[in-house]
This record gives C-alpha cells, sequence and structure tokens, in this order.
C-alpha cells in the first residue's frame, strides 16, 4: 500500500510509515470529529457556557501528535 504517493518500500527506508499513515488519515478524522460536535453541540454548550463567562479565562491550545 502507497500513502503520500510513496512505497511501502520507501516509507520504511524513511522510518516514516506510521507517520504517512496518520497523515493520510487526518481528513477523514476531522470530518469524523465535525460530526461527533455537531452531534453533541447543545451538551458542549452547556458545558463551555460557564466557562466562557468567566472574565479572566485563558485558553491554551497544543498539539500532540503522533509524529
Amino acid at each position: 500500500m502507497t500513502y503520500l504517493n510513496l512505497s511501502d518500500a520507501d516509507l520504511k527506508t524513511r522510518n516514516a510509515t506510521w507517520t504517512a499513515q496518520e497523515i493520510t488519515h487526518q481528513p477523514d478524522m476531522w470530518q469524523a470529529t465535525r460530526d461527533l460536535i455537531e452531534k453533541n453541540a447543545l451538551k458542549l454548550g452547556a458545558f463551555l457556557k460557564p466557562l466562557l463567562a468567566k472574565k479572566d479565562l485563558r485558553i491554551i491550545l497544543t498539539g500532540a501528535g503522533s509524529s
């Protein structure tokens, strides 16, 4: 199987098989995440509303990628 137009052999040589697979699967995962958020929008809103009302709230976004 190929990922990102690279053969299995190329990916193994570069030790990049898992990273290429993860990158390839991201579009489907983003869609699934969006669907999950839309499905649970009311619950998420109820959870976030009191937090977002805090005057001195700070939100820090960080990455946790597997690559």
